[in-house]
């Protein structure tokens, strides 16, 4: 991808564009953690410039990313409001919005305490021995503000290493462009290892959390992501950032494995430790590839509305199934063409996606994009409510990623192999991001519409797309795959016997971690877990399996495999190898950067 050379400007000389009516205030947080053992982050804000006799202070009620309402509220105590000639009044009006009366006040400070005990993506932790701060939890912001540069200052208890996505080791004062980019900025503090290398614009560095973790693992773990680093910017283009930054911790201890994206970096919490080898080390790596893919698309090409932020409600949009779904496509290219995967693996993957799919009711009830729009509807305890959720549910992530099998394939087949899924990702993060003038204080480009993405479809290949969106996206109902698969000489036929859903569970036990990250109900298919793993956790939760899906009238589980067709033409052939063509690697046993 050929980018404009004003995409790789810095942040900062954006920050002077500023909507009209909205007054210039000079907004400072400062955080502290003065016993980490307690779990509480102390906040301070100080908000100086001030002609209005009420503010009022929001913390959001959800995270970008994790489309679900949180209510971080919930968390939060102690909060007062002073100015220089002393405290202010103030009320709760909602269950995330604190007014405040000024007094005319120009200068006023509001401090507050939350509660930092939860590490899944859109929390805080903080505890004894490491804090991970993501923003969304923790950083109210003052309304009819939101658009105005920031600073934030936090404060390192003793002995304690900082590395934030937004700066350099040991750094603890920043600036941001606006609200939207504070809250996307991820710090890690405590005792972590950092390895670092550089592509030609950005800087890489991994972060991981010691405990847990052996050192001599690290190396050969960060070769496997700088070669993740160079496949992406080999198909997507180089990233218009100084720095991105990979958080991982492993932690036995935790509750869920979960990843989360931001725009700077990701982070990836992970109920193992690393290890060199193994199904969860497999996927540890499938999930780090998936956030690193989220760089591109949802962080920069994003669909309208994500971006500037609404966080008092939800943010509706039929495109998840593109920003999440093909997102998750995008990783497995990049697991086979870094070399982490084999064709064999690629094709169990998708074949046991393509099984769970076709097993799951919810398609005949909502589409890809209606599940998009709907995913607001996403019960917060979904193992509670997976019997209900699997007979009218289909999971964007899972759908999306299908989908995105079946449109690289028809580019290629229409284009005679000339043009790819790469070509027309390409070509919208251009004319959306990358050629588009800022529609918003919030980062350069605008949020795509559908009509962007089929205008895009339409130019990349010469023809027209509205069949195969309504007919697979916008419809319920199954979806061909044996057609487009076709279009790279492989198969998809049944493999061994049709499984009721009466003997599901004793042949195929659920991959416990795929449950809960992704939804799909069964995943083991690909990975394969201990079932004493899985009883145990079943066990913990006082669940009946067969609770967590109902199935419907007469179920049939077919088990799915696909197998390279024996004879192809040359364009079949010319669009398999091409399509899961390997890319250069990172040379090997090079360390740039090593901080202890």
């Amino acid at each position: 991808m050929n980018m404009k050379p004003w995409r790789l400007l810095p942040w900062f000389l954006f920050i002077g564009l500023q909507p009209l009516g909205s007054p210039a205030l000079d907004i400072a947080y400062r955080i502290s953690l003065p016993d980490p053992s307690n779990h509480y982050v102390h906040v301070q804000i100080d908000l100086d410039g001030l002609d209005q006799e009420i503010l009022d202070l929001q913390l959001p009620a959800w995270s970008p990313g994790l489309y679900l309402i949180l209510d971080f509220a919930r968390m939060v105590s102690g909060f007062s409001a002073e100015s220089l000639a002393g405290p202010l009044t103030y009320e709760k009006i909602d269950k995330h919005t604190w007014r405040v009366a000024t007094r005319g006040a120009s200068k006023i400070t509001a401090r507050y305490k939350v509660y930092a005990n939860i590490l899944n993506g859109a929390y805080s932790q903080v505890n004894d021995y490491h804090a991970l701060l993501a923003g969304s939890s923790l950083y109210m912001y003052a309304v009819g503000h939101k658009d105005q540069p920031v600073t934030l200052e936090i404060t390192v208890p003793a002995g304690w290493q900082i590395l934030s996505s937004a700066g350099d080791p040991g750094q603890t004062r920043f600036r941001f462009p606006n609200y939207d980019l504070l809250i996307d900025e991820l710090a890690q503090l405590g005792d972590f290892y950092v390895e670092s290398f550089s592509s030609a614009n950005t800087e890489y560095r991994v972060c991981i959390l010691k405990p847990n973790t052996e050192a001599s693992l690290i190396p050969a773990f960060v070769q496997k992501i700088r070669a993740m680093q160079e496949t992406t910017e080999a198909m997507l283009g180089p990233l218009d950032t100084p720095r991105y930054t990979f958080f991982f911790q492993f932690l036995p201890d935790t509750p869920t494995s979960v990843g989360m994206e931001h725009f700077n970096g990701c982070q990836m919490t992970r109920r193992h430790p690393l290890s060199e080898t193994g199904a969860a080390m497999d996927l540890t790596l499938w999930v780090t590839a998936h956030e690193l893919a989220h760089a591109w698309n949802v962080k920069r090409l994003r669909p309208q509305g994500l971006g500037p932020f609404d966080y008092t409600r939800e943010t509706y949009t039929s495109l998840l199934w593109f920003a999440e779904g093909l997102t998750n496509y995008l990783a497995d290219l990049i697991m086979v063409r870094c070399g982490l995967w084999n064709r064999p693996q690629l094709y169990a993957r998708l074949a046991s996606n393509i099984s769970t799919f076709r097993f799951s009711p919810g398609i005949y009830e909502r589409s890809p994009e209606s599940a998009s729009f709907d995913t607001w509807l996403t019960p917060v305890n979904l193992a509670a409510s997976q019997s209900d959720w699997n007979q009218t549910w289909v999971s964007y992530y899972l759908s999306g990623e299908l989908i995105g099998v079946c449109l690289d394939l028809e580019i290629r087949h229409r284009t005679g192999n000339q043009k790819t899924f790469e070509d027309f990702f390409q070509l919208l993060y251009q004319r959306t991001y990358g050629q588009a003038p800022a529609e918003s204080y919030y980062a350069p480009g605008r949020g795509f519409t559908t009509a962007d993405v089929l205008q895009a479809l339409a130019d990349t290949t010469g023809s027209d797309w509205q069949a195969f969106y309504q007919d697979w996206i916008a419809t319920t109902g199954d979806i061909p795959f044996e057609t487009f698969l076709a279009h790279a000489g492989l198969l998809l036929k049944p493999q061994g016997q049709a499984r009721s859903a009466e003997t599901l569970f004793s042949v195929s036990p659920m991959s416990w971690d795929l449950f809960w990250e992704e939804q799909w109900p069964f995943s083991d298919l690909l990975w394969e877990i201990n079932p004493k793993t899985f009883s145990d956790q079943i066990q913990k939760l006082d669940l009946d399996p067969r609770s967590l899906f109902q199935p419907p009238e007469n179920p049939i589980f077919v088990p799915y495999e696909i197998v390279e067709a024996p004879e192809v033409s040359p364009l079949e052939w010319q669009i398999r190898e091409d399509w899961l063509r390997p890319v250069p690697g990172p040379p090997t046993g090079v360390r740039d950067s090593w901080v202890h």
